[in-house]
């Protein structure tokens, strides 16, 4: 077992190393002392510049599959998807069949399988992302843009894909999202969620103007969120604030109105950033 020191000093070791070191904090991660009871893998996450859920879930995988069975050429990202299956037998007949893509880690694929011996897997995989295009127009509703670059980001800054083209089209999960469209030397932005399934389709419109360096740097760097004053009302909790305005739920959107895509995105991953 490892002093809650150790762990935090071979974590930020096995950062370094990039190519292995999803496993590697796994496994420190499961073997963490209880130090501080439930907050134990909060304080090792701050600790080591991570996000508490991503921690969580390195120590599933690492306690999911043994170190033998990592290196069927597929990314660590494949293997968190193929956590949800229940049956490791399943898991592992699908990670040693093939190379799994990139597009299926985003979309979140649910996999329902059942094995007999002797008798050929079916498996059944249903996409739980939506079919997203993006198109930059000069106004509403007009002909797509050529010679446009793109990159999408999520609320905390974190870009998800990025390409060029008139029409590209990527499957992104369930989330709050920005995107930045780059065209003639200008960059345009629209920020966006996806809810279901539903194939939908972005515009970003040219003639509202372009983005200012400091906007633009609020969706690809956000600042840390002010902390709440002590004995203050919660982002969340849906009682108004002194002024009178709504309290924002923790996605930054009114936690007593329907989410609006065109409202601020809060980070919350900048809670654990490390200071610059």
């Amino acid at each position: 077992m490892y002093e809650f020191k150790t762990a935090v000093r071979e974590g930020l070791k096995a950062i370094a190393l990039q190519s292995k070191y999803q496993w590697k904090l796994g496994d420190i991660a499961a073997s963490t002392k209880a130090e501080y009871g439930d907050d134990t893998m909060a304080k090792l996450a701050e600790a080591l510049y991570l996000n508490k859920n991503t921690l969580m879930n390195y120590r599933t995988s690492a306690g999911n599959y043994a170190a033998d069975e990592r290196d069927t050429g597929n990314a660590y990202s494949i293997y968190e998807i193929f956590n949800r299956l229940d049956d490791h037998s399943v898991r592992m007949q699908l990670l040693s069949e093939q190379l799994w893509t990139s597009k299926d880690a985003n979309a979140k694929v649910k996999a329902d399988v059942t094995v007999e011996p002797g008798k050929l897997t079916e498996a059944t995989v249903k996409q739980t992302g939506a079919k997203t295009t993006f198109k930059l127009v000069q106004t509403l509703g007009g002909e797509a843009l050529a010679d446009t670059k793109w990159k999408i980001f999520t609320s905390a800054g974190d870009v998800v894909k990025e390409n060029a083209g008139a029409l590209p089209t990527h499957i992104l999960a369930a989330g709050s999202y920005a995107v930045i469209a780059e065209h003639g030397g200008l960059n345009y932005t629209r920020k966006f969620s996806i809810e279901g399934v539903e194939a939908k389709q972005i515009e970003v419109v040219v003639d509202d103007g372009p983005t200012s360096p400091d906007d633009l740097k609020a969706l690809t760097d956000p600042p840390e969120p002010a902390p709440p004053p002590s004995g203050g009302t919660l982002a969340g909790d849906g009682e108004p604030s002194s002024s009178g305005s709504p309290a924002l739920g923790f996605d930054g959107f009114s936690a007593t109105r329907p989410a609006d895509p065109n409202m601020p995105l809060i980070n919350p991953g900048a809670l654990l950033r490390p200071a610059r």
